[in-house]
């Protein structure tokens, strides 16, 4: 039962049979692999952003041992990448590990907002199912979560500055 859960299976299957001479059993797990990986892509359009899309690539069983890693890249208004990696048995324990990165460029033309950034988290199960976890914000050396700049013209009219990169 535990072997289908992880979602890796479309079919499982479990032969025994008794070692000969002793009360030991052979169990034999026969597997049927399920694609496991995916791909998604979307396009829009938008009066405020015009043409915008996204493509996402992910595979939740990585190399084969369980990881997951994805990206995905959005455009037009809003340029967004993000990577994310997984590895659910950190040094063959069962704590689970991941890293994620993003960064994010808005250019409307109210504004310019560019963030940098990521993520870390571990989680270790308490008991069979429940999951306790911490993640947090991993800011870039020298780069804040979010960053946006704004400059004022007469009439209180308000104009994007670029920011600087650094």
């Amino acid at each position: 039962r535990e072997v289908l859960q992880l979602g890796f299976f479309e079919d499982v299957q479990l032969r025994d049979e008794p070692v000969r001479g002793t009360n030991d059993i052979n169990l034999t797990f026969d597997v049927v692999e399920r694609t496991t990986g995916e791909a998604t892509m979307g396009a829009g359009f938008s009066s405020q952003t015009g043409a915008t899309g996204f493509l996402r690539l992910g595979e939740s069983n990585f190399s084969g041992n369980g990881q997951r890693a994805s990206i995905l890249w959005e455009f037009g208004g809003l340029t967004q990448i993000e990577l994310s990696f997984t590895e659910p048995w950190l040094f063959g324990t069962r704590t689970t590990a991941g890293a994620d990165l993003a960064i994010i460029r808005r250019n409307l033309d109210t504004f310019f907002d560019h963030r940098r950034g990521g993520g870390v988290r571990l989680g270790r199960p308490i008991e069979e199912r429940p999951v306790i976890g911490l993640h947090g914000p991993l800011l870039l050396p020298g780069q804040a979560l979010r960053h946006s700049s704004f400059v004022a013209l007469q009439g209180g009219d308000f104009r994007p500055r670029r920011p600087s990169m650094g």
